[in-house]
């Protein structure tokens, strides 16, 4: 129901073209958010801390008050993301669902005919007060545009053999849609390097299998 209600995918007549909705998942940016978050909760503690102190303890003198607000504010050390990236912390092994707890993004109005490259490229760069966004997707950065892997779900799958398509970036939407089930829009899983290899990933003469037959399909 959810995603009926906010899909804005849209067929123009005068056009003849379809223009999608497209979501954005990107597992390896759950580690990012989830250091910000403990940053914040660890910083909120010491200051919540040292108000709590400050009410218990009568000030002696103003000298003494002057000393206590000018203690510089000691930074707390941040636990690093557990070794394994992204994949090991979503569960997002080869038979499992789409990580629901990865950072999702959205592009509402996408032209078929758009390479799909330059769709993701306009998310990965830095912009002017997008900084929370640049900090999730660094890694994404670092890595660069043809390093990344871009999986879209097969739908209709046993839920314990769940697969993926490996989208081709240098593709328009109109060919790497073509023949695949989409359930109101494309929902697609961008990879870092090594990733991939927790996801069950459809072979290539698997993918031309279907192609194939969606071309010469009964009408």
């Amino acid at each position: 129901m959810r995603r009926r209600q906010t899909n804005s995918t849209r067929y123009d007549f005068r056009a003849r073209k379809l223009y999608w909705r497209i979501e954005w998942r990107f597992p390896g940016a759950a580690g990012a958010a989830e250091a910000t978050q403990q940053s914040q909760k660890l910083f909120g503690f010491y200051a919540d801390t040292q108000r709590k102190q400050q009410q218990q303890q009568p000030i002696s003198s103003t000298q003494e008050a002057d000393k206590q607000a000018a203690a510089p504010i000691v930074s707390a050390a941040v636990p690093a993301p557990q070794s394994g990236g992204a994949a090991a912390q979503l569960n997002v092994a080869g038979n499992s669902d789409q990580p629901s707890s990865a950072h999702a993004m959205f592009d509402g109005r996408v032209n078929e005919d758009t390479v799909l490259a330059n769709v993701l490229a306009k998310h990965l760069e830095y912009r002017p007060g997008s900084g929370a966004q640049a900090l999730l997707l660094r890694e994404y950065r670092k890595a660069g545009l043809q390093a990344l892997t871009v999986l879209m779900k097969k739908e209709k799958c046993a839920a314990n053999a769940v697969k993926y398509y490996c989208m081709d970036l240098q593709q328009p939407l109109k060919s790497l849609l073509a023949g695949k089930t989409v359930i109101e829009y494309p929902t697609l899983v961008v990879l870092l390097p090594g990733e991939e290899a927790s996801y069950n990933i459809i072979s290539l003469e698997e993918q031309q299998a279907e192609g194939q037959w969606y071309m010469h399909r009964p009408q």
